[in-house]
């Protein structure tokens, strides 16, 4: 795709340079759940499966929420964030949060919950959802519960519902994160274009 963008550029005038940049995270999804976890290996599967049973044994039965549109979840989702340490929490800024809020007025654009005591969001994804797959665009979940893990617990259900639902990728999108190679993706190469007239 970057050659065919750039042959494009250049056909057009411009001077390109097409260089590395980061990667991305891909997982191909199997036909089932159960091939999914053979597939991870049995220390990531065991891990996988224990912190669901931690999960369950604190808060209770697992409950994923889908929801489109800005909301009660949306604005979770934001105080998630800006409850997170380092970067992250200062990540999401006023203007930031409304960048995200418009993308959920887009076909496709979502919000995945993971919900815990009270009905209050344990963790919270948002994402894009086509025919072919789920692109997690980002996520946060709340510092005080990080010892049962809800932000891993939800990656597992979302993928396991992705492949209920006849997905055939699970896209992680840009980083190098070790969680998401620990869930079984891999590394695509992702190229800057830089050009000019």
């Amino acid at each position: 795709a970057a050659s065919a963008l750039a042959d494009g550029a250049r056909k057009r005038g411009w001077e390109v340079v097409v260089a590395p940049g980061d990667v991305a995270a891909v997982l191909t999804l199997p036909a089932s759940f159960d091939e999914y976890l053979a597939s991870i290996g049995k220390r990531e599967r065991h891990e996988l499966r224990r912190k669901r049973r931690r999960y369950e044994a604190a808060i209770g039965s697992l409950e994923l929420v889908r929801v489109g549109g800005a909301g009660e979840f949306f604005d979770q989702f934001v105080s998630l964030h800006r409850r997170s340490g380092g970067d992250k929490g200062s990540f999401m800024t006023a203007p930031m949060a409304g960048y995200f809020r418009a993308l959920l007025s887009l076909p496709g654009w979502g919000i995945e919950a993971l919900i815990g005591m009270d009905g209050q969001v344990a963790a919270a994804s948002f994402g894009y959802r086509d025919e072919d797959g789920y692109f997690l665009y980002n996520s946060a979940f709340d510092p005080d519960l990080g010892h049962i893990s809800p932000g891993q617990v939800m990656l597992g259900m979302m993928i396991e519902r992705a492949i209920a639902e006849g997905c055939s990728v699970f896209d992680f999108l840009k980083g190098d994160e070790t969680y998401k190679f620990r869930l079984g993706a891999t590394a695509r190469p992702l190229y800057d274009i830089v050009g000019n007239r």
